[in-house]
């Protein structure tokens, strides 16, 4: 059986709506944390050209835009 925070759908003490949203926003986090586990500050700041984004500064971006929102 899945884990609670993969589950999308309602939570409990939440409107509809609001608690899909909380579910999506836990499911995002788990995997984002999956995906970044043990990766190293080199690996974090990598570039791959001038013009591309670090993964650290994509992680930043979801930062502002969660907290934005």
């Amino acid at each position: 059986m899945p884990s609670p925070e993969y589950l999308i759908e309602p939570r409990a003490g939440y409107s509809p709506a609001i608690g899909h949203l909380v579910s999506m926003l836990a499911y995002t986090r788990a995997t984002t944390l999956m995906a970044v586990r043990g990766l190293t500050q080199a690996q974090l700041d990598f570039l791959l050209d001038d013009d591309a984004n670090s993964i650290a500064m994509l992680l930043e971006h979801m930062a502002a835009i969660e907290e934005y929102y």
